[in-house]
């Protein structure tokens, strides 16, 4: 996305090569949209992995129980960290 960024504001560019890059990128966000919660399970993983090895524990942030600044989807107590963050940071 940034090299299609980039290109965009180059002096004297192919505005048809880059329509054709803005579509690609867009098909590419369209389908991990679709199919979200495989591809952040498998982001999740490779994510906790790292985690795991810097021995760092993931958790869900504390949060109160009326928030008006920003969403608190999937807060309740039997959500699992994954969910959490699937809920509120990749598919928001």
């Amino acid at each position: 996305m940034i090299g299609v960024s980039r290109a965009l504001q180059r002096p004297g560019t192919d505005i048809i090569q880059d329509l054709s890059d803005v579509a690609l990128v867009e098909r590419t966000m369209n389908a991990i949209r679709d199919d979200a919660d495989t591809e952040f399970s498998s982001i999740f993983k490779k994510a906790a992995a790292l985690a795991d090895q810097m021995d760092v524990h993931i958790r869900k942030p504390r949060t109160a129980s009326r928030s008006i600044f920003r969403p608190n989807a999937a807060d309740d107590h039997g959500c699992d960290v994954e969910t959490f963050f699937r809920v509120n940071m990749f598919c928001h």
